[in-house]
């Protein structure tokens, strides 16, 4: 267990790009890394985020060398980390790898490269023509989403698909998103 910590530790202190790849590196290590954090963030120690999980020490350790995969958790686990992150159980199934965040994009395609295609649908509207650059490829992602979003909100007109999906599903496609784009920096 000290090793754990202190691994955990050394990861908090190291470059974000390392922390990164040391949580990437292997399905189901998301989950790990998120439990690590919101221990950290909530000034407890990992006994007692441990206890409240249900998980015993050695559960942790065998989890955190690969001797037991993370996708492999109960349903009861599933909702346990669930509670102690705040979040939905399919968020904890998607970091534990039980769910690919694959199973979310379309095939092949970065967040990049959907918002392009959604933008480019966009662009045979006149409104929006006239608001916005017609070349916007240099924006940050996050500006290009927002004008896509305000644009969908704005209009009704939804180039991204998002009216299908109930209001989980999107944040959940959004945390599919970057977890890709996660796994695609730290595997470089």
């Amino acid at each position: 267990m000290l090793q754990l910590i202190q691994k955990h530790n050394h990861q908090v202190a190291g470059s974000a790009l390392q922390r990164k790849r040391d949580i990437y590196r292997f399905r189901g290590g998301p989950l790990l890394g998120w439990l690590l954090d919101e221990c950290r963030r909530r000034g407890e120690t990992q006994l007692v985020m441990l206890r409240q999980l249900g998980f015993t020490p050695s559960h942790m350790t065998l989890l955190r060398n690969h001797k037991r995969k993370s996708s492999g958790i109960s349903q009861a686990t599933v909702e346990a980390c669930a509670r102690y992150l705040g979040v939905q159980p399919i968020v904890i199934k998607l970091l534990a790898g039980h769910i690919l965040p694959s199973d979310f994009l379309l095939p092949g395609m970065t967040e990049e490269e959907v918002l392009d295609r959604a933008w480019a649908e966009a662009r045979g509207d006149m409104a929006l023509r006239a608001l916005v650059p017609e070349d916007c490829s240099n924006w940050p992602l996050a500006a290009r989403r927002a004008v896509m979003a305000l644009y969908h909100e704005s209009t009704g007109m939804d180039p991204l698909g998002l009216h299908q999906l109930p209001g989980i599903l999107q944040e959940l496609q959004r945390a599919a998103q970057i977890h890709v784009g996660n796994m695609r920096e730290a595997a470089l």
